[in-house]
């Protein structure tokens, strides 16, 4: 799945931050990716 759909699920609220948070945890995504994702600077 690409980041913009990642994205999109997490505005739409379809994902909550602790989904995003365990794909960060997994390695599945990076910290930059999951920064643009969430939206936040910090981590």
């Amino acid at each position: 799945m690409d980041i913009a759909k990642m994205k999109m699920y997490y505005q739409k609220e379809l994902w909550k931050k602790a989904m995003v948070d365990n794909l960060l945890k997994l390695g599945k995504i990076t910290e930059e990716e999951y920064r643009e994702i969430v939206g936040d600077s910090e981590i």
